[in-house]
């Protein structure tokens, strides 16, 4: 997860670009040196390898991004819920970020349209009521406040495989984080 600049011939013809020069703009000091850190790294750079297939610039996804690696490599405890909160708020610039809870009976989250709702839909793809309330909190914390989120292993495995799922339905193209089973491991 290095942050570079590039330069490159763009030709419209071809659709592998030629890199003209590029350079190091940011490069993690922890990431790499803590297995926890190593193992969300390559979770999340599977995710954006699979999720990211614009080629018009991106500005506000782009710094969210970046400043998402850099938080992530200076956070020196509590971040075994980063992989959690970036799925989150990454989801917002892909499209799909899910309406806020606007009623304390809105207990169940509904994977398909992207709402919390007082009942569980009829078409299956929700989440429990307890993953539900920690999605919420997900959904509208800072990275800051997400480090104050207590999670057994178990449960974060959940909540993860849940957002895995939103991602799958509302990216048909989204191949399988192959990833997923070690950060599990990892993180249990």
């Amino acid at each position: 997860l290095f942050i570079l600049d590039l330069e490159f011939y763009y030709r419209e013809s071809r659709s592998m670009q030629v890199i003209k020069e590029f350079s190091v703009s940011y490069s993690p000091a922890d990431i790499f040196t803590n297995i926890k850190k190593t193992s969300v790294a390559i979770f999340l750079g599977e995710v954006l390898t699979s999720v990211l297939r614009e080629e018009t610039p991106n500005k506000e996804l782009f710094g969210f991004i970046g400043d998402s690696i850099i938080y992530f490599d200076g956070s020196r405890e509590n971040f075994a819920n980063f992989h959690i909160a970036f799925l989150a708020g990454l989801s917002s610039y892909l499209g799909f970020e899910p309406g806020p809870r606007s009623r304390p009976d809105d207990a169940f989250f509904d994977m398909i349209n992207g709402v919390f709702v007082p009942v569980p839909p009829l078409h299956g793809y929700y989440a429990s009521r307890e993953i539900s309330d920690i999605l919420a909190l997900f959904f509208s914390s800072s990275y800051d406040n997400c480090r104050n989120i207590i999670l057994s292993g178990a449960v974060r495995n959940e909540v993860l495989e849940v957002l895995v799922n939103y991602y799958s339905i509302h990216l048909p193209g989204l191949k399988k984080i192959r990833s997923l089973e070690v950060l599990k491991e990892v993180f249990e």
